[in-house]
């Protein structure tokens, strides 16, 4: 991972938008970050860390305090990243969870991620990722590291730099695997684990189906299931003998009882045929008279047609006639209506001759009608013209009195605005002096936070420098309890050795035949367990005293920055004099009650203008109103005037007559005509109705008597012929016809009835006949006895097939279980043969071997070897050839697995001994070339990461003068093999050696960031 550009907004000190654009530096930047205590150096690797993982580089700093303090409420805290992982690049923006304030409304913000590749134009590649889990998994996948591993190994961050050197061989595992990706052997050790157990699993699966099949067959063993099967075979053969010769008199008895079983048929056909006939011919003379019924209905029936053809000729006639009798009567009655009508149309002629005479009255009345609605118009209209003026006069003194009040109002207004203008000057004046006042108590916090804190760091370290000491005296203690006992352990051996000496014979160890000072006993002798023992305790309290040392460095480092944070807050707070927090608190409020009062008085002024505004205002509206009042009163009173000589003229023409009396008049005047009209009309139209009604009447009688002439001759032939038909089909008159007639519905049944007795008839006929001819010189069979034995030889027959049927299924089913076990055997055998080899393999890679290493860690183990080699020699040239590197290759409790433990080889004194026993400044070193060394190992294996990138946070200012030399000059050429090197320090001399810096500076508003390329080139990003 390269980074190529990282922007801040609104993060940790930087309140603005702050930009490090590592392009600047070209491919190989070696870079220092420099600043003073606080102004956000470490912050760019939280940045760092922040973007990818959603954490900041120190685990402890939570990102809910990511946030800057001092930035505006509406600005947005994020973290933009840039950056390449082979020649792909990749763009990160996140947001921490968050509260602002957006449209004056305090919003509370939740952690948002967007994540894509980049093309070299900016174009997004690809889908774009906004789910924290997802954007985690892809950036652990791409980088190969989890947040923590990033941390150990390429963001080193202050207090955690030792963190890889001191890892635990299960940690530096899950670190090592995912950097030179070896999940594949581990992927090896399941997939032998799992074949083992599926080896395992199939074995007893087939096993225990060996064990179900001898029990189903009700046998032990292989040998009693082949001696079941030939017994079964030979019961078998005996039983299929025996049901042969059964089998073949089943057959004849079965015959015989078929031929009796026929002639037993026959002979009941027999007597059912002469049965059926018998019932049939007693209803023969029953037949005969239905038959006779039906022929004479029949007959009948032949002359219906006829019949309903002469009624409706009588019908027809008797209808004409009395048709002419009714015309007849009612052309009586039109005479009579006719001279009515003849009436009635003289009456209203006579009438009508009036009708010119009252529309000439009727036009006269509304005329006057006309005049008097004028006057009442002129009555109303000066009704409102009065009461106009009435109301123009009212308005025009209310306008007055409105005007004066206005004017009275704006005076006072105007002394009250230039009081309050007094109050509210001084609002600008109060404002600066809150401002001041409350970061003034926000530092005295602050300061008196971090004074709570550095009492508690002393405090705290001065338990762990008397912890140190502590663990230190038991270490020496320990030490000495060991080398004590290893020499009481040499004497006595060498004691030992001495009590088997033979003057004269050569010594085992030196080969001289004198022995003049055997060595002596001079107590008892340590057991190796005792020694181990001491050994043991020896490793422990070193530890114990690397792990003190460390706390102690740890607080030591935190009660520094607690020191110049406070001395920081001192400074800010030289403008507060000796003022306390709670004199400060209640100065802030004092100056906030007073504000409140100036804005309160500020607000009221503005409310009083504007209400002069508004009054002044109106009364300009009022002066505008008042010509435009007096002029609407003078035309007022004018119309008053004109209209009181209307209303005068129309009552003289009038002559006092009333509107609603001549109104009356003339409604009566039209409605007179309108009558007389109407009915006249009415008249004329009844009488020609009447005319016409005559002349239909007369036409549609002589039409009557023509058609009744005609259908009486026509009747006539009709009845002589129905008369004649009569006696041809056998009836004396009418009556005995419509006697013989029959429903036709119960007619067809009848003469279904009579068919179907005659089929019937001659069907059973020729069946008593055929069973007559099948019965002759037979004789009726015993069924009952031949059935009987049929039943026994069958359910004989039955047993016998059911007994064979089960040895057959016997026989079948240990045959299938024979072949079954011999499959199963030869299985089973091979499985074994599998399992023998693939579970050995298995506890092989699964750690049960001599080292007690797993594939996995065997592997890592000859990795980290090269780690080890290439670390020692970084550490070798940095630590002036003093110091080596070594793999432990025992565990260090002598039970859990190891393999990734790390020892040191001291050559000024040739011990040996972990690596944790290292102090401040050789741990820095040695984690330094540890890193070192791993990034030199995964570059040179194909599949791993390429690890192009570093940033240490301090630990060079624990380093002499020639060491910290050597320490840059190892990291010089690191750079030149085409790495980024971030490193974060105090160092002055760091200054001269590393020309490329980004300079973090610390203002009142906020940090800013300045960056310079070496070459006297210096970029500022534009906020």
């Amino acid at each position: 991972m390269r980074p190529l550009k990282l922007t801040l907004r609104a993060f940790g000190p930087f309140v603005g938008e702050e930009v490090v654009d590592f392009t600047l530096y070209g491919d190989n930047a070696f870079l220092l970050i420099n600043g003073p205590t606080g102004a956000g150096k470490t912050t760019l690797l939280d940045g760092i860390c922040y973007a990818l993982y959603g954490e900041a580089s120190g685990a402890g700093r939570s990102e809910h305090y990511l946030r800057s303090q001092r930035a505006a409420k509406e600005v947005i805290c994020q973290v933009d990243f840039l950056f390449s992982v082979g020649p792909r690049t990749y763009s990160l923006k996140r947001r921490p969870a968050q509260t602002i304030l957006h449209k004056e409304k305090v919003r509370e913000l939740n952690h948002q991620v967007e994540f894509c590749e980049v093309a070299a134009d900016g174009e997004i590649i690809g889908e774009r990722l906004s789910k924290i889990n997802e954007v985690r998994e892809r950036i652990e996948s791409l980088l190969g590291f989890s947040s923590d591993q990033f941390r150990q190994v390429v963001v080193l961050p202050q207090g955690e730099f030792r963190r890889l050197l001191l890892a635990k061989s299960d940690e530096k595992e899950r670190i090592l695997e995912k950097l030179f990706n070896t999940g594949r052997y581990k992927f090896v050790e399941e997939a032998l684990k799992k074949r083992r157990s599926l080896l395992g699993a199939d074995l007893n699966r087939l096993k225990a189906e060996v064990e179900g099949i001898f029990t189903a067959c009700q046998v032990t063993n292989a040998i009693e299931l082949d001696e079941r099967m030939s017994a079964v075979a030979t019961r078998r053969t005996e039983r299929a003998l025996a049901l042969e010769t059964l089998t073949l008199r089943q057959q004849l008895c079965h015959e015989q009882l078929r031929g009796a079983q026929a002639d037993a048929e026959n002979f009941q056909e027999h007597d059912q045929s002469q049965l059926v006939f018998a019932r049939l011919d007693q209803q023969k003379e029953v037949m005969a008279r239905k038959a006779t019924e039906v022929e004479a209905a029949t007959r009948s029936l032949l002359l219906v047609d006829l019949e309903s053809a002469v009624q409706r000729g009588e019908g027809e006639v008797t209808e004409l006639r009395r048709r002419i009798a009714e015309l007849s009567s009612a052309q009586l009655l039109l005479v009579d209506e006719v001279a009515a009508a003849r009436q009635r149309v003289s009456a209203c002629r006579e009438e009508q001759g009036q009708i010119t005479a009252r529309v000439a009255e009727a036009t006269q009345l509304q005329q006057v009608l006309t005049r008097l609605r004028e006057l009442e118009g002129y009555r109303q209209e000066l009704e409102k013209g009065l009461a106009a003026a009435a109301a123009a006069q009212q308005q025009y003194e209310t306008l007055q009195e409105v005007r004066r009040r206005e004017e009275e109002g704006i005076e006072a207004l105007t002394a009250r605005i230039e009081e309050l203008t007094v109050s509210s000057g001084r609002l600008g004046e109060i404002d600066g002096e809150i401002g001041r006042v409350t970061q003034l108590l926000k530092v005295r916090r602050e300061f008196d936070a971090e004074s709570l804190r550095l009492q508690q760091l002393n405090s705290e370290l001065a338990t762990a420098t008397a912890a140190v000491k502590v663990a230190e005296d038991a270490a020496a203690v320990a030490r000495l309890e060991m080398e004590s006992l290893q020499q009481k352990f040499i004497a006595g051996q060498a004691a030992h050795l001495a009590a088997q000496l033979i003057d004269g014979e050569p010594c085992l160890v030196c080969g001289a035949s004198s022995h003049p000072q055997p060595a002596r006993s001079t107590g008892v002798i340590p057991t190796e367990k005792e020694l181990e023992g001491a050994a043991q305790r020896s490793t422990a309290a070193v530890a114990k005293v690397a792990a003190a040392t460390a706390q102690q460095a740890e607080l030591s480092g935190r009660q520094q920055g607690s020191t110049a944070s406070r001395e920081r807050l001192a400074d800010a707070l030289q403008g507060a004099g000796h003022d306390s927090l709670e004199k400060l608190q209640q100065r802030l409020l004092d100056l906030e009650q007073e504000r409140a009062l100036c804005t309160r008085a500020g607000k009221e002024l503005e409310q009083f203008r504007q209400e002069r505004l508004a009054r002044n205002a109106r009364r300009q509206e009022y002066l505008q109103q008042e010509p435009a009042l007096i002029q609407a009163l003078q035309a007022g009173t004018a119309s008053v005037e004109r209209l009181r000589g209307l209303v005068a003229n129309s009552e003289t023409a009038t002559a006092g007559m009333q509107a609603a009396e001549v109104a009356a008049r003339i409604a009566a005047s039209e409605a007179f005509v309108v009558r007389v009209s109407r009915e006249g009309q009415q008249a004329e139209a009844q009488l020609a109705e009447l005319f016409a009604a005559q002349e239909k009447n007369r036409g549609e009688g002589e039409l009557s008597e023509a058609q009744l002439q005609s259908r009486g001759t026509a009747l006539v032939v009709l009845q002589a012929e129905f008369t004649d038909r009569l006696a041809i089909a056998g009836f004396a008159d009418l009556a005995a016809c419509r006697a013989a007639r029959l429903d036709p519905v119960v007619l067809s049944r009848r003469q279904e009835e009579l068919e179907r007795f005659r089929q019937d008839l001659t069907a059973a006929t020729l069946r008593l006949e055929r069973a007559a001819a099948l019965c002759a010189g037979r004789v009726r069979p015993d069924l009952a006895a031949l059935q009987q034995g049929k039943e026994a030889i069958d359910a004989e027959v039955g047993a016998l097939q059911q007994e064979l049927g089960t040895l057959s299924g016997e026989a079948t089913a240990l045959a299938v279980a024979r072949e079954k076990i011999g499959a199963k055997g030869d299985e089973i055998a091979r499985l074994e043969e599998d399992y023998a080899v693939v579970g050995r393999l298995a506890d092989l890679a699964g750690g049960q071997n001599p080292q007690r290493m797993t594939l996995q860690r065997y592997v890592l183990a000859a990795l980290f070897e090269e780690v080890a080699i290439a670390a020692s020699r970084r550490l070798s040239k940095m630590s002036r050839g003093r110091y080596h590197l070594l793999r432990a290759e025992i565990p260090r409790d002598g039970k859990s697995t190891g393999g990734l433990d790390l020892d040191v080889i001291d050559d000024y004194c040739g011990e040996r001994r972990p690596a944790f026993t290292l102090s401040g400044g050789e741990s820095f070193l040695a984690s330094l070339a540890l890193a070192l060394g791993l990034s030199d190992v995964v570059l040179a294996q194909s599949g791993g990461r390429y690890l192009d990138c570093i940033f240490i946070d301090e630990g060079f200012g624990t380093l002499d003068g020639e060491t910290l030399d050597f320490a840059l000059n190892t990291l010089i050429e690191l750079h030149q093999a085409g790495r980024v090197i971030g490193i974060i320090s105090h160092v002055a001399e760091l200054k001269e050696r590393i020309p490329c810096r980004i300079e973090i500076v610390s203002q009142k508003e906020g940090s800013r960031i300045v960056q310079s390329d070496g070459v006297g080139n210096t970029t500022t990003f534009a906020h």
